[in-house]
């Protein structure tokens, strides 16, 4: 059995995978499925599976080392040799590609490697599904508000719940939260439960929704009878699956005020190149201190290191009189951000939690964040 492949397309392959492999329990760990024309990978937990669709041929089941294959064929690649040709020869996987050739040791038998590495043999997807570009900037900007914090499981992840017409993505570590919603069809969301949905592999899809010009849309299955939740790309280029964390999510409601006493516009381009300039000054706690200025026109930001306080910036805006100076985490100051050109910050004292929403074309949709200040 032979299988010729597109390198470039192998190469996309491996990258994904070989993100889901790293995560794998020792005796799975870095390592990837080849059978027959898909390459797939799973951690027990989530998968992800590449279907090389400008192949040709079969390729009777391998698993092979992902770091290692991956390296093999970006180097096919950097010769420009784009098409290359698979075969199992004993204990190895033959490659060759125009005049070079050569072989990869099988990492494992391909029977001890989980049985199609936890996808049922058919996934019945509805025809509706959740735009692609809106859904990444949604995760760009939710995940790092995620907790990683092993013993509070319920927070290790995002919680997506259905609105109306559309799907809202929650995150917070206790610390700060991170909201965005996007626009979703009905018939995607009835019948669909919240849910608790993993951190790393939702990771893995926004890097797989990253720049996908060619991708409109990403449908969605929830399992009624398992805690799985299924994804495919619409295009057909990619599925996935991802076991949701069981456990209570907490009423984030409550903490995002509807009511403030101050609200101001910020550039939040200036802000950013504050904030950015804070990190490196002070990388074990990144605090830093913001109030107005005298005059009411600007934002005063300060900073404490080792030779004791120094004003890092000034960014022009309109602040009301009363503003309160308030010490932040300036990482999660810039997440809250966004990248956005603009945005709003609204408070009531400097012990209550600022909200944070990014206005700009670009911005996630129905982003906002919740800051609590650190002590002074």
């Amino acid at each position: 059995m032979r299988l010729k492949i597109n390198v470039p397309e192998m190469v996309r392959a491996l990258a994904a995978c070989g993100q889901v492999a790293k995560r794998a329990p020792v005796n799975l760990r870095g390592k990837v499925l080849i059978a027959d024309d898909i390459v797939a990978a799973t951690d027990l937990e989530s998968a992800l599976r590449f279907p090389l669709r400008e192949s040709s041929g079969k390729l009777a089941p391998c698993v092979v080392d992902a770091p290692g294959a991956l390296k093999l064929f970006r180097s096919l690649a950097k010769r420009k040799l784009w098409d290359a040709e698979l075969s199992i020869r004993g204990e190895a996987l033959r490659w060759s590609a125009g005049i070079a050739s050569g072989t990869l040791p099988l990492a494992m038998p391909a029977d001890d490697y989980p049985h199609r590495v936890g996808f049922p043999e058919a996934i019945h997807f509805g025809p509706e599904g959740i735009e692609a570009e809106p859904l990444a900037r949604a995760l760009r900007y939710v995940l790092p508000a995620c907790s990683d914090d092993a013993t509070r499981s319920n927070l290790n992840g995002c919680f997506v719940e259905a609105e109306a017409e559309a799907v809202s993505i929650t995150a917070t570590d206790g610390h700060r939260l991170h909201r965005a919603i996007v626009s979703a069809t009905l018939g995607l969301l009835e019948g669909w439960r919240s849910a608790i949905l993993p951190r790393l592999p939702l990771g893995d899809l926004a890097r797989l929704l990253k720049g996908s010009g060619e991708l409109d849309r990403v449908r969605i299955l929830q399992d009624p009878e398992t805690t799985r939740v299924y994804l495919c790309a619409d295009n057909g280029a990619w599925q996935a699956w991802m076991r949701s964390i069981d456990g209570e999510y907490p009423n984030y409601r409550q903490v995002i005020k509807k009511k403030t006493a101050y609200s101001a516009n910020i550039d939040a381009l200036a802000l950013t190149g504050a904030l950015e300039a804070v990190l490196p000054q002070a990388p074990v706690w990144p605090s830093c201190k913001i109030s107005a200025d005298q005059t009411g026109a600007a934002l005063r930001i300060e900073y404490a290191h080792a030779d004791g306080v120094s004003c890092l910036s000034i960014v022009p805006t309109h602040v009301p009189d009363g503003w309160p100076a308030a010490s932040f985490n300036a990482q999660y100051l810039k997440d809250a951000i966004g990248g956005a050109h603009e945005c709003s910050i609204a408070c009531t004292d400097a012990l209550e939690a600022f909200l944070v929403t990014p206005r700009d074309p670009d911005a996630a949709e129905g982003a906002l964040a919740v800051v609590m200040p650190t002590r002074p």
